[in-house]
């Protein structure tokens, strides 16, 4: 699964040349309208609704995502995302430990 964060201009166009292309993508955006309207406007371009899907943190989609796509306006914004998304990938990986 492909994670997407930024969904401005040019990373609502990215995701959807990704769904184009067969990918099924998670996608996140600070601004819930625009990434409900991302999400919306993808779903209807395709047959396959599951092709997107939105999620409600950045931890969220670190935990859930192989591959994370960012498409920031800025190094401090940069910064924070990574930090948000190794918090969800470590949760991941420890909520995948089995103990004996």
């Amino acid at each position: 699964m492909i994670g997407f964060v930024g969904l401005g201009h040019m990373g609502s166009r990215m995701c959807q040349n990704l769904v184009n292309d067969g990918r099924k993508i998670l996608v996140y955006d600070i601004d819930n309208a625009k990434k409900d309207s991302v999400v919306s406007t993808i779903q209807s371009s395709v047959s396959n609704k599951d092709m997107v899907n939105g999620v409600d943190s950045v931890q969220e989609l670190g935990s859930k995502c192989n591959i994370v796509i960012t498409m920031l306006p800025n190094d401090n914004i940069v910064r924070m995302t990574n930090n948000a998304l190794m918090e969800g990938l470590q949760q991941s990986q420890n909520d995948n430990i089995t103990t004996r």
